[in-house]
């Protein structure tokens, strides 16, 4: 019977596949790494190596992009409203299928001068193509505070000139109200009547629960998780609003 390799520090066995599994600046570092021996210590020196120039200020830019996006998005998760995440997971979609680059040393202006031209011959809107650049320069940023890669390549890049005017926001008048009523389903009517009566965001009535409701005290509770600035709050409920809500509640399954 052959005699297990022993394996270089840092390194574990488990199935067919090796795992680098060692500490750099207190932090724990697990990968896969292959299931070809030699192959996987190649990678292993080489994530060492990486870690311990980053020990010295030295970390370059030959990071693997989608480890890092992935890295991103579980940081948005924890710390932006899932809106804010959605529209950054699109945004870096937008910019994978347009920009194909690997690493982050491959994200270069000239990349990226590329894909905004592609963007605006395909007639999407400068305001739209700079949302997807400035996703991806606020994840290289961010990358660099992680000490994943040595700096922003894209940093001082200006955005496209944007002479669209933005969207000019107005209250919906009384006709215009009654008839999202008219044609609305039933169903549908409580949430347009929150929204019209209490001004809540559409995130955090997606999140409202019965629980959140003080029936007594005739108000909803937005939780800090929910809320746009992270602060809880009450807001008061007309008797109308009230009444509508005590319905679902005791017809909810």
């Amino acid at each position: 019977m052959p005699r297990e390799k022993k394996l270089p520090p840092g390194m574990w066995k488990r199935g067919d596949a090796y795992y680098a599994r060692f500490r750099s600046q207190g932090r724990l570092i697990r990968k896969k790494l292959a299931t070809d021996y030699r192959t996987a210590c190649d990678l292993l020196t080489e994530m060492k190596a990486r870690a311990a120039r980053a020990e010295f200020g030295q970390v370059d830019n030959n990071f693997s992009l989608n480890e890092i996006e992935q890295q991103w998005f579980n940081h948005c998760d924890l710390t932006l409203r899932p809106s804010t995440a959605r529209r950054y997971r699109q945004n870096m979609a937008n910019v994978k299928s347009g920009m194909p680059v690997k690493t982050a040393a491959q994200v270069t202006v000239k990349a990226v001068n590329a894909f905004r031209q592609n963007r605006i011959d395909e007639r999407v809107s400068p305001r739209t193509v700079n949302m997807d650049v400035g996703a991806l320069s606020t994840m290289l940023t961010w990358a660099v505070g992680a000490n994943l890669i040595g700096s922003n390549p894209i940093e001082d890049l200006k955005p496209l000139p944007n002479d669209e005017p933005r969207k000019q926001r107005r209250a919906l008048d009384v006709h215009e109200v009654e008839a999202i009523f008219e044609h609305s389903p039933d169903y549908l009517k409580p949430v347009w009547r929150m929204f019209m009566t209490t001004g809540i965001r559409s995130d955090e009535l997606v999140q409202m629960r019965f629980k959140d409701i003080e029936f007594e005290r005739q108000s909803v509770t937005v939780r800090s998780g929910n809320a746009k600035n992270h602060t809880e709050r009450d807001i008061p409920l007309d008797d109308s609003m009230l009444a509508t809500l005590d319905e679902l509640r005791q017809n909810a399954p």
